[in-house]
């Protein structure tokens, strides 16, 4: 992997379904597939039907598809892609639940759009999303090439190289812990420590994450494995430990077709309970596709 300081990103596209090069394992599908998601543009808004496969070991919508969710409707009606965006989830969205999602624009100007997207779960106020949309989503060319200045982690191996992850960070094994783990395929590129004796650590994993079913690369689908951060918290408080993402937070950088993509995660701070965790998310050539960010709440592991 290239790791230039100030290094000019060629070929890349900044938007919704960019298609640059090509996706090992045949052909790809759209997020709004695995979401089951629908858009009813003169609505102003979509909705999907919580399935089990879209949960987190705890048994609630998985963070990042939450977020995934309010990118696909708004840049399915804007036809704008992604700048940056944020979710709050504001109550527990379990599975068989339908969330209706509504997006409300405020500013709208010649390049930029400010919206709210709302998820209401049987008239409840369930996730708050909020972002900045600009650009076409029609695999268009963008405006300025880009300059990227982070560049990724030295000395990473490649995916063929990385052991799988196959325990989560309560030390549950991922193939038990079903839903959306199940759907993705994790290695370890810089795997936590293996001594867990409740004492401090660096707080940093690197993983290498790609969807078991291959997608168009797209924000949304960068939402949903950028939610793998958390996977640092284990090496930063030393114990087994379950987490809540409180909130979940995307700026896009420039996308580019990619079957894998490396989620370098830094746990930040641990106060009252709570992880501030970041993320850096490159594709396999290093290029920047987004940097990622979330409050966990940290619990003790569960048992069932």
């Amino acid at each position: 992997m290239s790791t230039g300081f100030g290094m000019d990103v060629d070929g890349a596209d900044r938007t919704a379904g960019g298609t640059a090069g090509g996706t090992a394992g045949g052909t790809t599908h759209d997020l709004r597939g695995l979401l089951g998601l629908s858009v009813d543009a003169e609505a102003g808004g979509g909705s999907l039907v919580v399935g089990p496969h879209l949960l987190n070991s705890g048994r609630t919508l998985w963070g990042g598809c939450g977020l995934a969710a309010a990118i696909a409707v708004t840049e399915s009606i804007l036809d704008r892609g992604c700048v940056w965006a944020t979710v709050q989830y504001v109550s527990p969205i379990q599975a068989g639940a339908c969330l209706n999602l509504q997006l409300e624009v405020g500013q709208h100007g010649r390049n930029l759009s400010q919206v709210a997207v709302r998820g209401m779960i049987n008239g409840r106020l369930a996730l708050l999303a909020t972002g900045t949309f600009g650009g076409p989503t029609d695999g268009g060319p963008t405006v300025d090439g880009g300059v990227q200045f982070a560049g990724p982690p030295d000395d990473v191996p490649g995916p063929p190289d990385c052991p799988p992850r196959t325990y989560t960070s309560s030390g549950r094994s991922v193939a038990e812990a079903g839903g959306m783990l199940a759907r993705i395929e994790q290695r370890w590129a810089r795997p936590p420590r293996s001594t867990l004796d409740g004492s401090p650590g660096s707080g940093r994993a690197i993983l290498w994450a790609r969807l078991n079913q291959p997608m168009v690369t797209s924000t949304a689908s960068v939402a949903i494995l950028a939610d793998l951060a958390p996977a640092a918290v284990i090496d930063a408080v030393g114990r087994p430990v379950y987490t809540l993402s409180l909130d979940n937070s995307l700026r896009v950088g420039l996308l580019a077709q990619t079957d894998w993509m490396l989620v370098d995660a830094q746990v930040e701070a641990v106060i009252g309970g709570v992880a501030q965790v970041s993320a850096r998310i490159f594709d396999e050539n290093g290029q920047l596709i987004a940097t990622a960010d979330q409050s966990a709440k940290l619990l003790p592991p569960r048992t069932s």
